[in-house]
C-alpha cells in the first residue's frame, strides 16, 4: 500500500497512470478510481481505460469552480463516454444524459431503474432491502445508501459475481466505512441523543445526512446540529 499524500481526489493523469501501473504490476484484477469533476474537467483521466462507469447523483455542487450545473453535469458525462459499460441512478433528473453516453449500461433506483428497491427497511444501524432475487443487508445507515449499495450491486452483478457474493460483501461494508472520512456510522450515544461526526464540506451530503439520520427529529420540529470536525 503506496499513501497518497497528496490532497486531491484524483491526482494529474501522469501520476495516476504510473500508479495504475504499479498497482497492475503488485497483481490487482480490479481497481476501483473515484474521479471527481475537477480531474474529469482537466482531463486527468486521460489514457486511463474505463470498463464501468458509475452515477450516483448529480447536485449543485462545485459551481464555484464549473460556473453553471451543466459544466458540472457535462464534466461528469465525460466518463462516460470513456467507458464501456454505465451503471445509471435512474431517480437522478439527469439520468439521461449519462444513458446517451455510453452504449451498453444498466439503470438502478428506490423509484426508478431496471434494478430497483422493493420492501426497504431503514434501521438504526444499516439498511434492508430487495431488489429481485437479491436480499441486501448493509451495516450502513440512510436512505442514500440504498442507492449507494445499489450501485455496488449493479457492479458485482456486471463483474459476473454470485448473489451469495454479492449479498455477503454487502454485509462487510461496515468496517470499511468506519475507517474511513465521512459520516461515522456508528453513532456515539450521549445521555438520550444520538451523535453523528462528519468531516464532509459538500453541502447535499451533509443535507442528507441530517434528513435520513434524524427524520422523527425534524418531523416533531427537534433541532438538528450537525458538527463538521
Amino acid at each position: 500500500i503506496h499513501e497518497q499524500m497528496e490532497h486531491m481526489t484524483t491526482v494529474d493523469c501522469d501520476v495516476l497512470n504510473r500508479r495504475i501501473r504499479k498497482i497492475v504490476e503488485a497483481g490487482a484484477e480490479y481497481l476501483v478510481l473515484e474521479l471527481t469533476s475537477h480531474a474529469l474537467a482537466q482531463y486527468r483521466a486521460l489514457g486511463v481505460p474505463i470498463e464501468i462507469a458509475v452515477m450516483t447523483n448529480v447536485t449543485h455542487e462545485h459551481l464555484d469552480y464549473h460556473k453553471t450545473f451543466e459544466n458540472y453535469r457535462d464534466a461528469k458525462r465525460k466518463l462516460f463516454k470513456q467507458a464501456k459499460y454505465g451503471v445509471i441512478n435512474a431517480d437522478d433528473p439527469s439520468a439521461g444524459y449519462f444513458e446517451e453516453d455510453v452504449d451498453e449500461y444498466v439503470t438502478y433506483g428506490i423509484d426508478y431503474g431496471d434494478l430497483k428497491a422493493e420492501k426497504i427497511k431503514l434501521l438504526p444501524d444499516g439498511v434492508d432491502y430487495k431488489v429481485g432475487d437479491l436480499h441486501i443487508r448493509t451495516q450502513v445507515a440512510g436512505k442514500f445508501n440504498v442507492s449507494n449499495s445499489l450501485a455496488a450491486a449493479a457492479v458485482g452483478k456486471r463483474l459476473g459475481l454470485s448473489n451469495e457474493e454479492i449479498e455477503r460483501e454487502m454485509k462487510e461494508i461496515e468496517s470499511y466505512f468506519k475507517s474511513t472520512a465521512g459520516t461515522k456510522e456508528n453513532p456515539q450515544c450521549i445521555g438520550c441523543f444520538r451523535v453523528w461526526v462528519t468531516e464532509s464540506e459538500t453541502t447535499s451530503y451533509n443535507k442528507a445526512v441530517v434528513l435520513e439520520k434524524c427524520p422523527e427529529a425534524i418531523k416533531h420540529g427537534k433541532r438538528v446540529t450537525l458538527y463538521i470536525k
